[in-house]
């Protein structure tokens, strides 16, 4: 007899796994550093040369862009046409009506990313307003932890050496206290 737990009441397991599934199988096939940009580069040119491609992504080696654009063509995403009739042979690579399926998908991770980077942002601010009420007992305390390590981390020195008024961020300053923290734990005094 089969699992029919319903999650949210209207899904079951089962079709809650496939769902995850299929998400998989769209992460896998345009997931990574390179793939949606090279997407979209594409989808903004009509015919693009792989020199020309390679330029309008920064960053990425040829060798990258070239495994990218076998599995996006193996995927059906990007059409390759080899110019034989011409000397010298011209390779272009054109996005087909299949990619352009992506759009929608683009636009929603668009907007869920700038929301997020949104919440994130506000989240920090929460965290530097209250690092800077309280940012002289945490550096204070910081520096206090250093003075008893004995040790030449760099990130040691450099929270001993700093101005109450230094600490910005939150983020950097809890990093780099962790790492003194470690090192006060390992290192030996």
């Amino acid at each position: 007899m089969k699992n029919k737990v319903l999650l949210d009441d209207h899904i079951t397991v089962e079709e809650c796994s496939g769902h995850l599934s299929s998400v998989e199988d769209a992460i896998y096939v345009i997931g990574g550093k390179w793939k949606l940009k090279i997407i979209i580069v594409l989808q903004e040119s009509s015919n693009i040369r792989f020199n020309e491609l390679q330029r309008k992504i920064p960053g990425i080696s040829a060798r990258v862009l070239s495994n990218e654009l076998k599995d996006l063509e193996l995927n059906g995403f990007v059409k390759r046409v080899v110019h034989a009739e011409q000397m010298p042979v011209i390779v272009e690579y054109i996005s087909t009506d299949y990619s352009k399926t992506l759009k929608p998908v683009i636009m929603a991770l668009s907007d869920w990313g700038r929301n997020h980077k949104n919440n994130i942002r506000e989240d920090v601010f929460q965290l530097n307003d209250c690092l800077n009420s309280k940012g002289d007992i945490f550096v204070f305390f910081l520096k206090s932890v250093l003075n008893d390590c004995a040790c030449s981390n760099p990130s040691s020195q450099a929270i001993s050496l700093m101005d109450n008024s230094v600490v910005e961020s939150f983020s950097l300053a809890l990093l780099m206290s962790f790492s003194c923290i470690c090192c006060c734990v390992f290192c030996p005094v």
